[in-house]
């Protein structure tokens, strides 16, 4: 029985060494830039926005990158029927910088949102990655990817999530509002390149997966 359940342990010790922290590198092209004023619901297209951090135009390239834990637990989760949806919070570290030298960049809390349709079901399966500050104003830079295959996704796992990066279109957004008045300018593209940085195991799972290598060793001791 001690022997089963050392096994056991270290098997699971081994396993959880597989959470990793990706970090993608993007760039992408402003093809829809467009003032959104609240009042009267107005959507005013826009050639060229000019903000406090500088300047955006249609046809201006930006890139930037962003990243997110495997490891993380949803902090909400939602299934009806055909959907099968997920929030997930942490450092998703989104930014973005504007060939006219605008440009974003956090280390606050950020969010990810995946939603898996069910296959043969209509919709798009979809994963955002987001990041957003908050203060007189709101500034911030989501990354989306979908695909109308709704078996691309197989799960809300994020553990899925690089396979379906890898198969999906990305679109980037980044999002300026103000509140008196309260009017916010959207600047918006297709991915035209996608680059994975890195893959790198979190710091923990090192220690877990010395732990596991340790405890499978003196189980061989042992046996």
């Amino acid at each position: 029985m001690k022997k089963l359940i050392v096994t056991a342990c270290a098997a699971a010790l081994s396993i959880s060494a597989h959470a990793e922290r990706y970090t993608y590198e993007y760039t992408a092209t402003v093809t829809e830039l467009n003032e959104f004023v609240f009042v009267g619901y107005q959507i005013n297209p826009l050639q060229q926005a000019v903000l406090p951090g500088g300047t955006v135009a249609l046809g201006d390239t930006f890139s930037g990158r962003f990243s997110f834990d495997t490891a993380w637990a949803p902090a909400y989760e939602y299934q009806y029927d055909y959907w099968h949806s997920a929030s997930y919070s942490g450092d998703v570290s989104v930014s973005a910088t504007f060939s006219q030298g605008l440009r974003f960049t956090t280390r606050q809390i950020g969010a990810v949102n995946i939603s898996d349709i069910a296959s043969g079901s209509t919709g798009p399966d979809s994963l955002a990655f987001s990041n957003t500050v908050f203060s007189d104003f709101s500034e911030g830079v989501d990354i989306q990817f979908g695909s109308q295959n709704t078996d691309t996704l197989t799960s809300i796992a994020l553990r899925d999530a690089p396979a379906f990066i890898s198969a999906a279109t990305g679109v980037a957004t980044y999002h300026y509002t103000t509140y008196g008045p309260y009017v916010s300018i959207k600047a918006k593209g297709e991915l035209t390149s996608l680059r994975l940085v890195s893959a790198v195991p979190e710091p923990t799972t090192y220690a877990m997966f010395a732990a596991g290598l340790g405890l499978l060793a003196w189980r061989r001791k042992r046996a």
